[in-house]
């Protein structure tokens, strides 16, 4: 069981190394290689001979030679070693160790000139191969901090980038599926009374029409688009003239009813930017033997040529006319009156009509009526009535009349 644990564990901790090996190949500090100084042995200074001599005066010391040669015997033991040890070591480390090895194996040379065999044996045996020692631990640190810090990290990067972006890919497939459900989510089913039950749909049957001609349509009269512009200007009841009362009951009339007859006099007529005007003195007088009762007068002008509307304006009841008047036999009375109508539609010259409509009523209660319509334009010496000419923005008093179309009497 403890060994299971100490298995779990070392595999936790290889994992937390893998993950942590960039961060700290990142983080780590390069190391610098510093060779060893050189390691000089300090030699006895040789003695000089007094005379040259075939032989050397100086005897060798066997103990001495015989531990230079074991120094010797283990430095090449070790170089041997290092060699099978690391076979992947740098050139500078190896020339640095070259470097140390000969200035460590300075002694091994015997001195040339020793005065006496106990100074050659002195010199400290274990300070030379300590030196090699240092050297190699220094070399063996320098080759694994070099090694551990020159390993490559782009494939443990290269790991790290695939997981994160598997997660990524992951995560937004997760996102869009879930869009998707709500998306596509079913609507809840909707709960309908017991009680009421729709209807079954039946398919429409075919409803066969028979063709129908269109009626005809009416088309209104040339210059019937200006009547709707016909506006009573300002009306007055104003007391006549007796000689043109006098002009107008010089007749014969009906001696058991009212009649009425028509006389008018233009004032002024002509155009402004917008509208044609005329302006008009109407004098009404009574021929008949009986008193008009309840007279109402009104006028209202239109284009020369639309005769239809005329009637159709005649026979409809009026809205625009006056005061109620009684009119006594043989007398009469004045309208004054302004009388405007748009231009829209008129062009070059106008030739206004102006229609005068009086209501009374009769001794028996019914309605009598008399009409009469008059042409006004432009006086001239004969010839009638002159147009009144729409690109002169101005009002004419050189202005007469002529009758249109004779009375009309009900």
């Amino acid at each position: 069981m403890k060994r299971n644990r100490n298995i779990r564990a070392a595999l936790l901790m290889s994992a937390a190394a893998v993950f942590a090996a960039p961060a700290v190949a990142q983080d780590a500090v390069p190391v610098v290689q510093v060779p060893p100084p050189p390691v000089a042995a300090t030699l006895p200074a040789p003695a000089q001979s007094s005379a040259p001599s075939d032989r050397s005066a100086t005897p060798v010391n066997p103990e001495a030679a015989a531990a230079a040669e074991a120094e010797a015997a283990e430095r090449a033991a070790e170089r041997r070693a290092t060699r099978r040890a690391a076979p992947t070591r740098r050139a500078v480390a190896a020339t640095a160790a070259r470097t140390v090895a000969p200035a460590a194996t300075a002694p091994r040379a015997p001195a040339p000139a020793a005065p006496a065999p106990a100074p050659a044996a002195e010199p400290v045996v274990p300070a030379p191969v300590a030196a090699p020692a240092t050297a190699a631990v220094a070399e063996r640190t320098t080759r694994t901090e070099t090694q551990e810090s020159g390993a490559p990290v782009w494939p443990l990067a290269l790991i790290a980038a695939l997981i994160v972006a598997a997660g990524a890919f992951f995560f937004l497939r997760a996102r869009r599926a879930r869009q998707d459900e709500n998306v596509w989510a079913e609507a809840e089913p909707a709960y309908a009374d017991a009680d009421h039950a729709e209807p079954a749909y039946v398919e429409p049957a075919p409803v066969h029409r028979d063709a129908v001609e269109p009626s005809p349509v009416a088309v209104a009269p040339l210059g019937a688009a200006a009547v709707a512009g016909v506006v009573a200007g300002e009306t007055s009841i104003e007391h006549a003239d007796a000689q043109d009362v006098a002009a107008l009951t010089a007749g014969t009339g009906a001696s058991d009813r009212p009649w009425l007859e028509f006389a008018m006099r233009p004032v002024r007529a002509g155009t402004s930017a917008d509208e044609a005007l005329v302006e008009i003195e109407l004098t009404v007088g009574n021929a008949g033997g009986v008193a008009a009762q309840d007279v109402r007068v009104s006028t209202f002008m239109l284009a020369a040529g639309n005769d239809a509307e005329m009637e159709r304006l005649l026979i409809e009841p009026r809205t625009d006319a006056g005061d109620h008047l009684t009119i006594a036999a043989g007398e009469g009375a004045r309208v004054d009156a302004t009388l405007v109508m748009n231009r829209t539609g008129m062009d070059g010259e106008f030739r206004p009509v102006i229609v005068a409509d009086a209501r009374y009523r009769l001794p028996d209660g019914s309605e009598g009526r008399t009409s009469a319509s008059f042409l006004v334009g432009g006086a001239t010496d004969a010839g009638g009535p002159a147009p009144i000419d729409l690109d002169r923005n101005l009002m004419r008093d050189d202005v007469e009349a002529a009758l249109y179309r004779a009375p009309e009497r009900v």
